[in-house]
């Protein structure tokens, strides 16, 4: 199974994700872009990769003891930008601002405990970040576009707490990527 580590957003997360986008898009219209779905968007703490079939209940487990007495705590959007940088941007996404200790450490204990099941574990450093779409093609022209338009970009205000961490299934579709949430674990209330 293709899987990964993740915390899910809330519905007037979505809805502030969806309103970005639609204010980029009318600056951005470009085909280079390919814009996520909302609904299907989430914050990622660790991508797995394929992980074999019986190795899934180990990784449940393993979820479960990095998440083991670990407090809920609160996230918000705040601002947007691009990687790996805005002359040449691949992906556009939205900032967090919030309980981002909480998260650090969370996302540090779930790759400390998850991590050996990860077939591409880098030491590159954790950005959480919402995706709002992956850029393909004219990356300096769309660069040169985001210059002028990420400064000016509001999302609409959205906060939430987050209660729990999924592990996620992923299916590669023609039409994108299919999730499916294989373990929730809820965080101490």
């Amino acid at each position: 199974m293709r899987l990964f580590i993740a915390l899910h957003l809330p519905s007037q997360v979505q809805a502030a994700l969806a309103q970005a986008q639609s204010s980029l898009r009318r600056e951005l219209d470009s085909p280079a872009l390919r814009w996520t779905r909302p609904e299907s968007t989430h914050l990622t703490l660790l991508f797995l990769g394929d992980v074999a079939a019986g190795d899934v209940i180990a990784v449940a487990e393993k979820l479960r003891t990095a998440c083991a007495s670990f407090p809920a705590f609160e996230l918000e959007i705040s601002g947007a930008g691009c990687f790996p940088h805005a002359r040449r941007p691949r992906v556009l996404w939205l900032g967090l601002d919030g309980d981002l200790d909480a998260l650090y450490v969370l996302a540090a204990r779930v790759t400390t405990e998850c991590g050996i099941f990860s077939e591409r574990l880098a030491n590159k450093p954790f950005h959480p970040h919402l995706t709002l779409a992956r850029i393909k093609i004219d990356y300096e022209i769309v660069g040169r576009r985001l210059h002028q338009t990420l400064p000016t970009l509001t999302a609409t205000p959205a906060h939430w707490r987050v209660e729990s961490v999924e592990l996620m299934s992923s299916d590669l579709l023609p039409s994108g990527p299919q999730y499916a949430v294989v373990q929730s674990v809820a965080l101490r209330f």
